[in-house]
């Protein structure tokens, strides 16, 4: 109650103050005070404050926004380049500072955004939703370049990075060249009377069949036979079969350097083909036979996105019956056997064009991932 300057008391009713469980505004209207119809008065000043300057509304930080679509993706194809690319294969130290720096980077934005909360007084108006954003994405990115590179390198940039940068021997005749004279031989043009005998093929059978050929010229016998034509599961055991690489090609004179993996297996196979046809071969090298060393073979077709992906899938899943499966369904290329010179089973040339298509396709399909979590964390956000 309250009395006024004549003498007359009434009653003023108390201040009505807003319900506690309203949201921002509640700074703004919490110091005002109503009638009996307080409820009403109350919602119209709610109204009122929201579109007066006392109460911007929550604008997007289109830079946060572009950071966010850019750093993220700009560090998956830091590395993801590094490890995938030449430069790994030429400068290891390089690599490391690429990739390392990488996550120095999400390191760094992680200190930034503690600190930024720490600050007394520090309003967020959103932004330190955009670092985190920024941080889990841009983790996320440099763990797949990191796995996703180092497979296609393995798997195929390696051993082509390797054989290109071994010597290149061209018009060899067989007849009067020896294995011991071109040990550093990444790929030899074989004169153009040089032919793979079938007649003298060997196989050697260890889960798979590796499959031998020496690389003649006309002439008659040689004192030894140096160097062969090889291949995987395309030639037959108990028969002359050999249909490796570009054996029934007449045009084909090139040989591909085997890798080193599979050295072993092939060398027993020409232990058995010396004691099966009386021959000699002192220092036996190994190759796939071809038309162009630039070329993957016409009768071997290269990798597909789609079977590769799954073979990385299978490698990488828990247990060792899904590896396995994966080991012996992807090591089948078709009726003509798989190549030596690539651990894939693919032809080198195949297999680095594979590699560099799956690096455009990644760079893109990233961006493009990421364009989609940004629009997404912005539709978010806009609603908090």
């Amino acid at each position: 109650q309250a009395q006024s300057a004549s003498g007359f008391v009434y009653y003023q009713p108390p201040a009505l103050r807003p319900p506690p469980q309203m949201g921002l505004h509640s700074q703004y209207v919490g110091s005002l005070s109503y009638d009996s119809h307080g409820a009403d008065q109350y919602a119209e000043n709610v109204h009122l404050l929201r579109d007066s300057p006392k109460y911007p509304r929550r604008r997007m930080n289109m830079r946060s926004i572009l950071a966010s679509l850019l750093v993220p993706w700009l560090l998956f194809c830091a590395v993801f380049t590094a490890m995938t690319s030449s430069i790994r294969y030429q400068t290891v130290g390089l690599t490391y500072f690429i990739v390392i720096s990488a996550f120095a980077i999400l390191l760094g934005l992680a200190l930034f955004r503690l600190r930024h909360r720490q600050e007394p007084g520090r309003a967020a108006h959103g932004q330190p939703s955009w670092y985190m954003f920024v941080i889990l994405t841009g983790l996320i990115w440099c763990i797949l370049g990191l796995m996703i590179g180092d497979f296609l390198y393995v798997t195929y940039e390696k051993l082509y990075l390797e054989n290109v940068s071994l010597n290149v021997y061209k018009g060899v005749e067989v007849r009067h060249a020896q294995g011991n004279q071109m040990l550093d031989a990444g790929r030899i043009v074989f004169s153009n009377s040089s032919k793979v005998d079938v007649k003298k093929s060997m196989a050697f059978k260890h889960v798979d069949t590796y499959c031998v050929a020496p690389i003649t010229s006309a002439g008659g016998d040689m004192l030894s036979y140096d160097f062969w034509a090889v291949g995987i599961n395309c030639c037959t055991p108990t028969l002359s079969d050999f249909h490796c690489g570009e054996t029934r090609n007449p045009q084909a004179h090139v040989g591909l350097r085997c890798t080193e993996d599979l050295l072993p297996q092939f060398r027993l196979a020409v232990k058995q083909a010396e004691a099966a046809f009386k021959i000699k071969a002192v220092q036996p090298l190994f190759f796939e036979w071809t038309v162009d060393a630039g070329q993957p073979s016409s009768k071997m077709t290269g990798p597909s996105v789609g079977s590769e992906a799954a073979r990385w899938a299978a490698h990488r899943a828990p247990g060792t019956g899904l590896k396995n499966a994966a080991d012996w369904g992807f090591s089948k290329n078709g009726d003509e056997g798989r190549s030596c010179t690539g651990s894939s089973g693919y032809p080198l040339a195949s297999g680095h064009a594979f590699a560099e298509q799956c690096w455009l396709t990644g760079i893109i399909l990233a961006f493009g991932t990421q364009l989609v979590l940004v629009w997404v964390a912005a539709f978010a956000f806009s609603k908090l």
